[in-house]
């Protein structure tokens, strides 16, 4: 049997039989394995039967039926978790951004009620505000702050 070069569109198969197609085979006949990315090299023995020799990849000649399906369904399973942990982190992160929000609107309109009352911005930070427990504090003295340290 002579092997023939590869051509694009040639197939890369499983032993499940899950087949990918060749992206590009370069001037001297070697391809890119479309499962994992690594060279095949016409020199290579899995050239001519086109599969691939990275005992990592899936195409590689060893992997029985059985195993590459469990290989799919762990590298399936484990897709979903990280999709789920990057829901779950999105989420978390909206839900600190209007968090932020509504703190920052509650302390504007406890701020501008600071305002109109005359009362004290620094003592009004230092109270516990955000727990809906604001201290109005009206100084008698402007330099009260400077005054009592």
């Amino acid at each position: 049997m002579v092997a023939t070069a590869p051509i694009v569109g040639d197939a890369v198969t499983l032993a499940t039989g899950d087949a990918r197609p060749i992206a590009a085979v370069y001037p001297d006949g070697a391809y890119t394995c479309p499962w994992c990315g690594a060279a095949v090299l016409p020199t290579d023995t899995a050239w001519a039967t086109r599969q691939c020799l990275n005992p990592a990849c899936l195409a590689y000649p060893a992997w029985s039926a059985d195993a590459v399906r469990a290989e799919l369904d762990r590298r399936e399973t484990q897709r979903q978790e990280e999709e789920a942990r990057r829901a779950r982190v999105a989420w978390s992160l909206e839900q600190a951004e209007q968090r932020r929000q509504q703190e920052a609107d509650q302390w504007a309109a406890y701020a501008e009620q600071a305002r109109k009352r005359g009362a004290c911005l620094l003592c009004l930070r230092r109270s516990p505000w955000w727990g809906d427990r604001p201290k109005f504090v009206r100084h008698r003295s402007p330099d009260y702050h400077d005054t009592h340290r």
